[in-house]
């Protein structure tokens, strides 16, 4: 099936918002966590690039996606994603990384050492991932994007991995897995409303033309498939 300009246009739209939103917030969290250690400004970077990746690819599935979404919830959504940082900061990233330094720095090869900091942390990650999967949910009414958070969130256990190699990987793949869940969806579902009784070329509705005749919205011809 030959898909409308227009629904080209929106597919591209959605690859550039996964980009942008997904790829582009990893390879900067990539090249400012090898500038800097995680319990020196790592934490934040993290923080405020999961935000604002998440929210962009919000926004961005939103406008690819063709039919009305439920603004007021958006809306909500978009704050919290605005003030994850925050969170994380406060209650997540900066309680685990005071616990840390309490108890002195791990010697090298070790994992974080446990204490009430760290504890904190660890449980306000999760808390984070299920409200923000929660409220992408009320968007979009989809359980991959839902799922999509809880694991790309497991993964960010990665960071306290002793390992060099594996340390912050879960991070690098947060916006990765989630943004391109949301664009999945909203592209999906754009899909879904192409009819054939549309013009592959501009959407005009071409119901009661005849089929071979050109559009009378852009002028082309109706796109005939080759025989076998």
């Amino acid at each position: 099936m030959r898909l409308s300009e227009r629904t080209q246009k929106w597919i591209l739209v959605g690859v550039l918002a996964w980009l942008l939103c997904g790829v582009a917030p990893s390879l900067v969290m990539y090249a400012g966590l090898h500038s800097r250690s995680i319990m020196r400004g790592g934490f934040t970077l993290i923080a405020f690039v999961l935000g604002i990746g998440v929210g962009g690819s919000t926004l961005g599935a939103v406008l690819v996606h063709p039919k009305l979404i439920n603004w007021p919830t958006l809306v909500f959504a978009l704050i919290w994603f605005a003030l994850l940082p925050v969170w994380l900061l406060m209650m997540g990233f900066g309680l685990a990384a005071f616990g840390a330094a309490a108890v002195g720095p791990p010697p090298n090869g070790a994992v974080l050492p446990i204490s009430g900091g760290v504890l904190l942390g660890l449980l306000a990650i999760p808390i984070s991932a299920l409200i923000s999967a929660s409220l992408l949910w009320l968007v979009t009414r989809s359980k991959r994007v839902f799922l999509a958070v809880i694991v790309a969130t497991a993964c960010l256990a990665t960071v306290f991995v002793p390992v060099d190699a594996l340390r912050g990987l879960g991070a690098y793949l947060w916006c990765p897995i989630v943004a391109g869940s949301l664009i999945v969806w909203a592209i999906d579902a754009r899909l879904r409303t192409v009819k054939r009784y549309l013009c592959v070329w501009c959407g005009y509705d071409r119901r009661g033309l005849d089929p071979e005749s050109r559009c009378p919205e852009c002028g082309n011809e109706p796109f005939v498939p080759a025989p076998g």
